[in-house]
């Protein structure tokens, strides 16, 4: 993953999350990102130190260390209501997102599309998993209920898909007449 991949001001919102987690060092959130990514992004400290002290500046962080340049930052008030703002923009970003994302996924060749999907749903529901755990009842009931329809109604189309392969069934469904 090169900077350029990533959006503008992500590196920001990631940082003020990292830290509602537990305060951390500008080292510690280098080692978080590359480790996370699997060393695909690695923000370096001329990145990651300017950031903070940015977001000291702004009021969104502070050191726990004073004045030391390399101390622990906690998210202060300030940083977790933008936090919070930017989260619920998410809500209404989904629908734009998702039209950009089937113009992008249009144009890639199928043996790299689903070579990436089965590579991304096994992450995908991971995460899932953790956020659907954040969730209050009866919020997490009915999304996992409306996600395990959503998931038996694919093995039921990939089971056709494996059918129509194997020759028993043509691509809708119906038995071949062997």
């Amino acid at each position: 993953m090169r900077p350029q991949t990533v959006p503008r001001g992500f590196l920001r919102w990631y940082v003020l999350s990292m830290l509602t987690e537990k305060d951390e060092t500008g080292y510690s959130i280098m080692q978080k990102i590359a480790d996370r990514t699997d060393g695909a992004w690695r923000p370096g400290p001329g990145t990651v130190y300017p950031l903070l002290r940015s977001m000291e500046d702004q009021g969104l962080v502070k050191s726990s260390a004073g004045d030391e340049p390399r101390g622990p930052c906690m998210i202060t008030p300030a940083g977790r209501k933008e936090l919070d703002e930017l989260r619920q923009s998410f809500s209404s970003a989904g629908r734009n997102e998702r039209a950009t994302m089937h113009l992008f996924l249009g144009i890639m060749p199928a043996e790299t599309f689903t070579a990436m999907a089965v590579d991304r749903s096994k992450d995908f529901m991971a995460v899932f998993r953790r956020k659907a755990e954040e969730l209050p009842e009866p919020g997490r009931s009915e999304v996992l209920r409306e996600m395990k329809v959503i998931l038996e109604n694919n093995l039921e189309e990939i089971d056709r898909a494996l059918d129509a392969s194997a020759g028993k069934t043509d691509i809708h469904g119906r038995r071949s007449r062997n």
